[in-house]
């Protein structure tokens, strides 16, 4: 019989050959949204991938985020998420 650290070892394994090939098949979709506030100097692009990732969930995994000014006290959030 196997040792459970083997068990352990090949369960991993099958797991992360099984999560990679998952992955490829996700097709990302961009979404933006205007906001009130400004796009600080640092972190702008954090607020809005916070604020996706509430809004949608973190299980549609918001990435290449950007914030721009857009006019008086609004920022325009953009944010590839999973479609």
């Amino acid at each position: 019989m196997m040792k459970p650290k083997t068990l352990l070892f090949l369960f991993c394994i099958m797991l992360l050959a099984v999560s990679s090939v998952a992955i490829g098949d996700v097709t990302w979709c961009p979404v933006e949204e205007k906001l009130q506030g400004g796009c600080e100097a640092i972190g702008g692009e954090f607020v809005c991938f916070v604020h996706f990732s509430r809004k949608y969930g973190l299980e549609m995994m918001p990435k290449n985020c950007k914030c721009s000014p857009s006019g008086s006290d609004q920022k325009l959030c953009t944010c590839d998420i999973i479609c």
